[in-house]
């Protein structure tokens, strides 16, 4: 008896033995796992709001949290990845908008750590169309039980609805074993303005600024074309699926509103000029030819702006000038690229090349046809103290330039309900071109005999006429 006895206590002590390696092993398991910050796939809706929070618990348990790069690392990494997970539960996808992020490719959660340990902030987007005020209360109060510090910045327009522009996030660590961590999460609302571009409110200027902490990476308020999102490894984060196209259509993204005041203004003191007839069936043509050509430019990678008359419109009155009879906008010489040529000659489009006047090297200009209206692309050349644009009077050779500022930077800006790109500083272009006066509107204009800042630049030889004058 004796001896079976001892043989079970043998048995017993060694099955204790096999329990606590075990043990050992699941917890080391458990706590690679949370160290790893990881979010996990199977997220079920129908958990509490809580849940994730209580996951992370284990994490500081299973960290001693000292002050170091390591554990800064992960604090910075939960802090992004639990609002993330958060928005997923609830249903509410994420876009990535932080230029920095978005370049460095931040499909992988190793990827996206990497990028948030120097971030102080962070800029993510959420699409307005995906957020209903019940589910954004859900969202806030998820927010809030989970530690985060809730900053709203809302706007109003001349209705007087009010729409919700921004969100500021900070974390509030109560564990005194967790490291300070000084970053916030900030999140742009993303407006689909009219179906076709997506738009973003301004932020808070002057003192009210300090409301909120400064963004240095995106200019509010912001316009830039619907873009395609693709899905990353860490579930509800998105990123744009072609990063090289958001991030250069985000640099002229800064958004200038047309001034509606002086519009009405100048509308109001110039009604009787045209009829409204006139005006609707010239913009409508204008609209059309300039969405065909930035489809063209689109398909070679480049951009154009407005410029002469229609930037004139756009800015004065926030529309098209109903009396003239083209549509003009500017590209840069140096983006030139062989193909556009090549496909504004491309048979079965609704636009045409119709005269290419002067050569790449000198004052290059083409002159677009559809839809009832004629397009001029003036290209830009940038000297060391100014900017210009070439023409040519086809009868004589006479070589023409236009003078324009050095430094001029590109924005966005609506008109017909469409997203085109136009100097920031539009009045100075404007200013260039027609002078002080450019409120009035003058039907005397003549291209290539009224603008102030024209100037003669010699003549083409005869011998080149047939190049840098061509009918096609």
């Amino acid at each position: 008896m004796a001896r079976l006895l001892y043989k079970i206590n043998i048995a017993l002590l060694f099955l204790v033995i096999i329990a606590l390696c075990l043990q050992f092993k699941v917890g080391h398991f458990l706590t690679q796992i949370f160290t790893k910050l990881e979010i996990p796939t199977d997220i079920d809706s129908e958990e509490p709001q809580h849940w994730h929070n209580d996951k992370h618990v284990l994490l500081l348990k299973t960290e001693s949290y000292n002050a170091n790069t390591t554990t800064k690392f992960n604090a910075s990494a939960h802090f992004h990845l639990e609002f993330i997970s958060i928005c997923h539960i609830n249903k509410v996808p994420v876009i990535m908008l932080d230029p920095a992020l978005v370049q460095n490719n931040v499909t992988t959660s190793y990827n996206l750590r990497l990028g948030l340990f120097n971030s102080s902030l962070v800029s993510y987007g959420i699409k307005s169309d995906d957020l209903t005020q019940p589910l954004m209360d859900k969202l806030y109060h998820a927010l809030a039980v989970n530690n985060y510090n809730i900053t709203l910045l809302k706007g109003v327009d001349k209705k007087g609805e009010h729409y919700l522009y921004h969100v500021f996030l900070k974390t509030k660590v109560s564990n005194t074993t967790a490291p300070s961590i000084k970053q916030w999460i900030h999140i742009a609302i993303i407006h689909h303005r009219h179906g076709k571009y997506y738009w973003i409110g301004p932020l808070l200027e002057g003192n009210h600024a300090k409301k909120h902490p400064p963004v240095k990476s995106i200019s509010f308020p912001a316009a830039f074309d619907s873009f395609d999102v693709t899905t990353s490894d860490i579930p509800g984060l998105y990123v744009p699926s072609s990063p090289s196209k958001y991030l250069s259509n985000l640099k002229h993204s800064k958004f200038i509103p047309c001034n509606r005041t002086r519009a009405d203004e100048f509308n109001a003191a110039n009604s009787k000029q045209t009829s409204k007839h006139n005006a609707d069936t010239t913009a409508k043509k204008a609209q059309q030819i300039l969405q065909a050509t930035k489809a063209v430019f689109d398909e070679v990678g480049m951009k154009y702006w407005l410029v002469g008359g229609t930037l004139l419109g756009w800015y004065r009155q926030c529309g098209f000038i109903a009396h003239t009879t083209d549509v003009d906008v500017g590209a840069w010489i140096a983006d030139l690229n062989p193909e556009l040529e090549t496909l504004l000659k491309r048979k079965g489009q609704p636009i045409r090349l119709m005269y290419h006047f002067g050569k790449p090297e000198d004052g290059l200009e083409f002159a677009v046809q559809g839809f009832g209206i004629k397009m001029d692309i003036f290209f830009h050349y940038i000297e060391s103290n100014y900017t210009w644009v070439g023409g040519i009077r086809s009868w004589s050779l006479e070589k023409l330039r236009w003078l324009y500022p050095t430094n001029i930077t590109l924005c966005s800006a609506e008109l017909f309900e469409d997203l085109y790109l136009v100097p920031c500083d539009s009045q100075a272009y404007i200013e260039a071109d027609y002078g002080p006066n450019w409120m009035l509107p003058d039907d005397k204009w003549t291209w290539d005999r009224s603008a102030p800042n024209m100037v003669e630049a010699g003549k083409f030889a005869k011998s080149e006429r047939s190049k840098v004058v061509q009918i096609l």
